[in-house]
């Protein structure tokens, strides 16, 4: 028989949230692993989950989920077909109550890990940019601070291999011809300053991707400038 594991969810916020579910432990020790990972090589000491289940506050910290999931690996384990039957009995065919938190962890997880899905690192901070101040909960916020702190921890880019964008690959994006436009000036870079309001650009840096696109709400064409 395929071992199970019986976890038994709490949470003190919001409202004392329980929740039992019944998995395969093969699947507890890949999210344990997954988590370990998150915690040692990405240097991560917590994450937020995005389901509406939690509060927008709610912070899990992966020491404590490790901790659990491996207490339960050893203390809660089910061996024999007649504890199966009853706890399908109980739990009914999906052998959970409540909300189902395991596939909630997994997947964010498996998102930091492998940069795909809701908590997509790179999607959420594109999505940021693009629109800053359109729906960016709390909890998107938090996203995109762990994000941060998980793609600093993980990746190091030589600054000097990165290509810098000039005024000349503005104009083609732009459709604006560059005939009799000295080559000194069209080889000119361009760098990104955003306005803070003092004088100062609070935050700046090199072009390093100009893209031409047709803007989904307006239908007219528009350049983007990556910084």
């Amino acid at each position: 028989m395929i071992e199970f594991v019986y976890l038994n969810w709490k949470f003190n916020e919001p409202g004392h949230l329980y929740a039992t579910e019944i998995l395969e432990k093969s699947r507890v020790l890949g999210l344990i692993e997954g988590l370990k990972k998150l915690r040692d090589d990405y240097n991560l000491e917590t994450v937020h989950p995005i389901s509406s289940i939690f509060n927008v506050y709610q912070e899990m910290k992966l020491s404590k989920i490790i901790e659990f999931l491996e207490k339960a690996t050893s203390d809660c384990v089910i061996v024999s077909d007649s504890d199966m039957t009853a706890y399908r009995r109980l739990l009914g065919p999906d052998l959970r109550h409540g909300p189902e938190i395991f596939q909630e962890i997994s997947d964010i997880v498996d998102s930091l890990l492998k940069e795909g899905g809701k908590y997509d690192p790179v999607y959420l901070i594109r999505d940021f940019l693009n629109n800053p101040w359109e729906g960016c909960s709390e909890i998107c916020r938090k996203a995109i601070e762990e994000a941060c702190r998980c793609l600093s921890s993980n990746q190091r880019y030589d600054t000097e291999s990165i290509r810098v964008w000039c005024v000349g690959d503005f104009l083609e994006a732009a459709g604006i011809s560059s005939d009799g436009i000295d080559s000194d000036i069209l080889e000119q870079e361009l760098h990104v300053y955003q306005d803070d309001g003092m004088g100062y650009g609070a935050v700046n840096g090199p072009c390093i991707a100009i893209e031409r696109c047709v803007d989904n709400k307006t239908g007219r064409t528009k350049v983007n400038i990556w910084m």
